[in-house]
C-alpha cells in the first residue's frame, strides 16, 4: 500500500470562462462522468483537495451553489483501480440534495449519505457547501459487509449516535489530513475507513428495516461476494462460482472483463493480496508459518504459491514482512 499524493484545485487558479469545465474535468476524474451548472456561472468557487491512500480516496470540497449531475456512463479512475466504487458523502457545512434512482437524502451538517458510483446521481445546493467524501472500492466494501448495496441512499442522520460516530471519525481524518498532508501514518487509515463503512451498515441494521426490499446486484458484485467469503476454499474455481451464481461461464468471464481482468484472475489476485496482509502481520518469518498462510488462502501448493506471490509483489512471501 502507498501513499500517492496529495493534490488540490481551486477554480481561481483558472480564468473564469474555463472554470466550470475545468471543474466538471476533475470530478470526472475524482468520482464518474460529471456536468456542472452553478447557480451564478459569473461568480462560481470552489476548491478540490484530494489524497489515495491505497486503493481508496479522501476528497474534500468547497463549492458555491450549484448542481452537478453524473450520468456514471464512466467511474472517474482516481482511487479506483477497477472503475467500480461506492462514495460516503459527509456535509460539513451548508447542505445539499442528493438523488439517485428513486431515493433523495437531504444533507444537513454531519448527515451522511452512501451514493453508488456506477448508477447516475445528482447533487444541488443552493448555498455554499462544504463536504467530504470517502471513495471506497466496491472490493473492500464487500469485503466488510455481505450486502453493501442495501446501505446506498439511506438518509443517516447525525442524530443517531453511530452515525454521529462515522461522521466525527470521517471529519477527524479531513481535520489531521488538512494539517500533515503527507504523513506517513497516512496509510492506516485505509482500514479505518473501510471499518466506518461497516459501522454504518452494521447501525442501520439493514437487514430488519430493509426486508423485502429487491435489491439488483450485477453478476460482477455477486462473485465478488462469494469469492471474498471463501478465498480459503482450495476448490474455489472459475466454473464453480458460475454454479454457484446460476450464470454461464461466458455470462461470467464477459462481467468481469468489462472491468479488465478475468474471473480467474481476480481469484488469484484477492487470494495473494490476503496472503500478503498475513504475512504482513506475523511476527517473523519462518518458513513453516509462510505455507500455512499459503493454505490458509486456497493454495494446494507451496511452490505454486510462493512463485505467483513472487510474480505480484516482486519478490518472495518470506522477504515481504521486511519491506512493510
Amino acid at each position: 500500500m502507498t501513499l500517492t499524493g496529495w493534490q488540490e484545485f481551486a477554480t481561481s487558479s483558472v480564468p473564469p470562462p474555463l472554470r466550470v469545465r475545468r471543474w466538471a474535468e476533475l470530478g470526472s476524474d475524482t468520482l464518474s462522468e460529471l456536468q456542472v451548472d452553478p447557480l451564478n456561472k459569473q461568480d462560481f468557487r470552489a476548491r478540490l483537495q484530494r489524497v489515495e491512500i491505497g486503493s481508496m480516496g479522501l476528497v474534500f470540497i468547497e463549492a458555491s451553489a450549484a448542481m452537478a449531475r453524473s450520468s456514471a456512463s464512466r467511474v472517474g479512475g482516481w482511487a479506483s483501480p477497477d472503475r467500480d466504487a461506492f462514495v460516503i458523502s459527509v456535509a460539513e457545512r451548508g447542505g445539499c440534495t442528493v438523488t439517485q434512482g428513486n431515493w433523495t437524502a437531504k444533507l444537513t451538517q454531519g448527515d451522511i449519505v452512501v451514493r453508488d458510483l456506477t448508477k447516475p446521481w445528482s447533487s444541488c445546493s443552493t448555498q455554499d457547501i462544504n463536504l467530504t467524501l470517502v471513495k471506497i472500492p466496491y472490493v473492500e466494501v464487500a469485503s466488510k459487509v455481505s450486502d453493501p448495496e442495501r446501505v446506498i441512499g439511506q438518509h443517516l442522520s447525525v442524530e443517531r449516535a453511530p452515525v454521529l460516530l462515522a461522521s466525527s471519525i470521517i471529519r477527524s481524518c479531513r481535520i489531521a489530513i488538512l494539517a500533515e498532508p503527507e504523513g506517513s501514518w497516512q496509510l492506516a487509515l485505509s482500514d479505518i475507513l473501510a471499518d466506518v463503512f461497516r459501522l454504518i451498515c452494521d447501525s442501520l441494521q439493514v437487514h430488519e428495516l430493509l426486508a423485502g426490499q429487491q435489491i439488483t446486484t450485477s453478476v460482477r458484485r455477486e462473485a465478488i461476494g462469494v469469492v471474498l467469503r471463501n478465498l480459503n476454499d482450495p476448490d474455489l474455481n472459475v466454473a464453480g462460482l458460475a454454479r454457484k451464481l446460476g450464470v454461464s461461464m461466458r455470462q461470467l468471464q464477459r462481467a468481469f472483463l468489462e472491468h479488465g481482468t478475468t474471473p480467474s484472475q481476480f481469484i488469484l489476485n484477492q487470494r495473494l493480496d490476503r496472503a500478503a496482509e498475513m504475512i504482513a502481520a506475523m511476527p517473523d518469518r519462518r518458513y513453516g508459518r509462510i505455507t500455512d498462510v499459503a493454505f490458509a488462502v486456497g493454495f494446494n501448493d507451496a511452490s505454486h504459491f510462493s512463485r505467483a506471490f513472487a510474480r505480484r509483489f516482486g519478490g518472495a512471501p518470506k522477504h515481504h514482512r521486511a519491506t512493510q
